[in-house]
């Protein structure tokens, strides 16, 4: 088999470890089950909400599994951020986006009077190392309806502020969500750097056969 083919054939594999990375989305940080009963902080109408998490390795993040409270109209999309500190301490913000929303089974509770439901939704990798981090929700759509995130007591820190007056909840009550994506993994940038170097000692190979073609 040519060496040519060989390169070509792991830079592939490396293509496609990649990608495989990227799907097979694992619970990376559990806060705990959806409670539906103690009460719901929301996450639209100026209203930001955030949560820290922990991640013990080196992770792509890639989604979100969270409780959602709702007066009827589900959650369609929603901003949501990943920054490097709280609130309170003027967190920078890794990386956001709009994502869309998928509505899951309705777990009962809302006082009887809301829908309860275990939604999720993905976005593209976010490479973080070990460490805790804080994941914001905000700007939910739900169809001019209010939305609300599950509150759970669980182990995180929790702080909820009002954009528009400035308002900050530093000491709030958790919620229920977990952060999905994979481990073990380089970052983009070192796959990126990896495949150069198949593509580059291909090109040399190359270079060296003409010159000796050349020479005989």
């Amino acid at each position: 088999m040519k060496l040519t083919t060989l390169l070509a054939g792991a830079a592939a594999a490396i293509v496609a470890s990649a990608t495989a990375a990227s799907a097979g989305a694992t619970v990376l940080y559990d806060n705990g089950a959806i409670n539906g009963n103690i009460t719901a902080n929301t996450i639209n109408y100026n209203w930001e909400t955030e949560d820290s998490f922990a991640l013990s390795s080196t992770a792509n993040v890639t989604g979100v599994n969270f409780g959602v409270w709702t007066e009827g109209q589900a959650v369609r999309s929603l901003d949501w951020a990943i920054l490097d500190g709280a609130f309170s301490n003027n967190g920078s913000v890794i990386a956001s986006g709009t994502a869309a929303v998928t509505t899951g089974a309705n777990q009962g509770g809302g006082w009887g009077s809301y829908d309860v439901t275990a939604d999720s939704f993905s976005f593209a990798p976010v490479h973080l190392g070990a460490g805790t981090y804080w994941l914001k929700l905000s700007n939910a759509d739900a169809s001019g309806d209010f939305a609300y995130w599950d509150v759970n007591s669980g182990p995180s820190a929790a702080q909820q502020r009002n954009v528009p007056n400035g308002n900050l909840f530093p000491e709030e009550p958790s919620h229920s969500f977990q952060v999905l994506g994979s481990t073990g993994v380089p970052e983009p940038a070192s796959w990126a750097l990896m495949l150069t170097g198949f593509l580059g000692a291909g090109a040399v190979l190359r270079g060296q056969r003409r010159r000796v073609y050349a020479a005989a």
